[in-house]
């Protein structure tokens, strides 16, 4: 393998946390390759909205949109002369003699000495009839209770994201229901407690069909 074509980083997922890693890995003068599947700055809509104003980062609140902060992460890129590879999904990772080998799905080579996954997350569905036709559902809370205050909204799912989410909108004026398809409450006992302090109902053994 010849040298100039063993980087010290593989950076695989070009949305926030990578193209942050990028970044950094930049000033420290370390040489590395950004792939990302999609386009860089990709964030899925369930996680920001790119039309909204932003509501998870309070230095930004009310200011700019997903849209404007996707185009933020572009132009750093752009001045620092970063540029990542684009439209290239990682499908095969091993290790070699020390040294990462990646596989594009071209079946393409890259070798690096250490590897950073920033691959972020997919929102769990419910792969139900019409989830995908319906408007209003969301796959995160926060930045909503306004919204839906004073009005009946359903959490799927008792576990403790589902609980915290429950919890987030009770607080804030929200009727809410969590439907759960087993038996009993998922989430930790002290959550199953400010649940019932809440007024949150729970109705348990039930299975949404569509």
């Amino acid at each position: 393998m010849q040298e100039n074509n063993l980087d010290d980083i593989a950076i695989i997922g070009g949305g926030p946390a990578g193209i942050s890693a990028a970044i950094y890995s930049k000033y420290i003068g370390k040489s590395f390759k950004l792939f990302e599947k999609k386009t860089i700055g990709w964030i899925p809509e369930s996680h920001i909205n790119l039309t909204n104003d932003l509501q998870g980062l309070p230095a930004l609140l009310h200011t700019i949109n997903g849209t404007q902060l996707i185009e933020m992460y572009n132009n750093s890129l752009n001045k620092m002369n970063i540029l990542p590879i684009e439209n290239t999904k990682i499908s095969e990772i091993r290790k070699e003699g020390g040294i990462f080998i990646l596989i594009n799905e071209k079946g393409n080579e890259f070798h690096a000495k250490s590897i950073i996954l920033t691959t972020g997350t997919t929102p769990r569905k419910l792969g139900i009839s019409g989830e995908e036709e319906t408007e209003n559902i969301y796959y995160f809370a926060y930045g909503y209770a306004d919204k839906y205050k004073g009005e009946d909204v359903i959490v799927f799912g008792s576990r403790n994201s589902g609980a915290t989410a429950a919890m987030y909108l009770a607080e804030r004026g929200v009727r809410v229901t969590i439907i759960e398809l087993k038996d009993s409450i998922q989430a930790k006992p002290q959550y199953i407690e400010r649940l019932k302090r809440l007024g949150v109902n729970i109705m348990l053994s039930s299975k949404v069909e569509k």
